[in-house]
């Protein structure tokens, strides 16, 4: 079993980023720049795709829940980092593909291989997602308000 690493990231207009990544799991040998092209061919100007609708984790810098005054030092929150900020006029709805990359399995805990996601059905969600074409969305909407990742009938219980 071959073992990727998925990198990406969010960004907003201001370059603030928050980064995060998807462990994927392939039978045998996997040609990683082989797997690269197909996905680039997938994203949106070759890089940017949205995570919602092919089932990653937004890691943006904003929250739908967040429910401060930025400019108010009262309800401003102590504890403020990412996946906490109100929203701004820099936030968007799209992540941006950084790298994949074929990683040692046994630095991988047992149960983080067991979760990572295979990468036919990986693939096949972007290759979905592109060819329906990506929904952006307004930043701050709630998530089942976003249009989310529609899991084909295989993987269905």
């Amino acid at each position: 079993m071959a073992l990727l690493r998925f990198s990406y990231l969010y960004r907003d207009a201001s370059n603030y980023k928050n980064a995060g990544e998807v462990l994927l799991r392939a039978q045998g040998d996997a040609d990683v720049e082989a797997i690269e092209e197909r996905l680039r061919k997938t994203l949106d100007d070759g890089e940017y795709f949205i995570a919602s609708q092919v089932g990653v984790p937004e890691v943006f810098l904003w929250s739908a829940e967040a429910d401060y005054d930025p400019d108010d030092e009262e309800t401003f929150p102590d504890d403020l980092g990412p996946g906490k900020y109100v929203v701004s006029d820099d936030d968007h709805s799209w992540h941006e593909f950084s790298c994949l990359e074929a990683i040692d399995a046994e630095a991988v805990s047992p149960d983080d291989r067991k979760a990572a996601r295979e990468i036919g059905e990986f693939l096949a969600a972007f290759e979905r997602a592109a060819k329906r074409g990506w929904k952006p969305f307004e930043p701050g909407l709630p998530a089942f308000a976003r249009g989310g990742f529609e899991k084909p009938d295989a993987l269905e219980p």
